[in-house]
């Protein structure tokens, strides 16, 4: 759903506010508290093909390089075609599998294209870190934990793996407003809003980020109706269980639908009791525009409705993932 500045959840005309998490300065050291969510590890059948429709959708002034990268896991090791691109508040790293063998091959064969990672920076040493997600039932699958990387797979409580950097490079928030040049939006030049994800039980994965992340537990609110797209079957009674906080330059969403619809279907196909679902972009006045020309790329449309403020486009099977889109529709 649309997240403002300050991080209330809004769908429609409705806020919602949450509890934010408490400040860096309280933090214990092993948590990784408000670190910026710096990276969203997307997987993909064949990075040179996703690659142009990245440059199409995002309206990347040039393609971005592909590289091939090694990463260390737990037993022997595993590589990567890679594409990154950056954007002002985030890294998409486009990853395809070379062989068989890690975590990104494994998410492939399962689930298809998608989000299987969500990466967080820290300027400090991760040992800590590490352990304290460890002691959260988290197993550790790539790099070391006294390394300058590590992969914690945190599947069973928060439906994906956990991917720290120590780095000390600062990472900005962005522009709370979309990029827009003439009649449209320029993606490659907005800031990701926020990283939403579909769960089964909003108060269960709440309170999972919350001691995973050593963050307050965001309240969780219950909204309805959910708003339906057209020529996309869903149940019109369903409500919903949301709660949303800030993570330092960008936000997080947990989104619970009772009853079926996009978010059910969604973490149904993925057996998970949570997993990333889309990623978030204001498109202010240009919304009806963009779900247009989305749709004009092959974009299913699963979520919102024609006048409304919210819209999810998915693009699953050409870029990995699924974009909601929030602003105000104009004709």
């Amino acid at each position: 759903m649309h997240m403002t500045r300050f991080y209330a959840v809004t769908l429609t005309a409705l806020a919602l506010t949450v509890s934010l998490g408490t400040p860096a300065s309280a933090q214990p050291a092993a948590t990784i508290g408000s670190a910026p969510l710096a990276r969203i590890g997307v997987v993909v059948r064949d990075v040179d093909k996703a690659v142009k429709t990245y440059v199409d959708v995002f309206q990347l002034p040039s393609a971005p390089a592909i590289s091939t990268v090694k990463i260390d896991l737990a037993k022997g090791s595993m590589k990567v075609k890679r594409a990154t691109v950056q954007l002002p508040n985030v890294r998409i790293e486009i990853d395809q599998p070379q062989g068989s063998d890690g975590p990104a091959a494994a998410y492939l064969k399962q689930f298809g294209q998608g989000i299987y990672r969500v990466g967080y920076s820290t300027p400090d040493a991760l040992a800590t870190r590490v352990a304290a997600l460890e002691q959260k039932g988290g197993k550790l699958v790539a790099g070391k934990a006294t390394g300058t990387y590590a992969w914690v797979d945190m599947t069973p409580s928060l439906g994906t793996i956990i991917d720290l950097v120590q780095d000390a490079t600062p990472i900005a928030a962005g522009s709370p407003n979309a990029s827009i040049t003439g009649d449209k939006v320029i993606l490659a030049t907005t800031a990701m809003s926020h990283l939403g994800w579909a769960v089964t039980n909003a108060d269960q994965v709440a309170k999972a980020f919350s001691e995973a992340l050593g963050i307050a537990a965001p309240a969780v609110h219950d909204y309805k109706p959910v708003e339906i797209p057209p020529n996309y079957t869903a149940d019109p009674a369903a409500t919903l269980r949301l709660t949303s906080w800030k993570q330092a330059n960008t936000g997080q969403e947990l989104i619970q639908s009772i009853g079926q619809t996009n978010w059910t279907d969604f973490v149904n196909r993925h057996g998970r009791n949570s997993a990333p679902q889309h990623l978030a972009f204001p498109v202010g006045d240009k919304l009806a525009q963009t779900v247009k020309l989305f749709q004009s790329k092959g974009a299913a449309w699963t979520n919102g409705k024609v006048g409304g403020t919210y819209m999810y486009l998915d693009f699953t099977e050409t870029l990995g993932i699924i974009f909601e889109l929030n602003g105000s529709w104009k004709e």
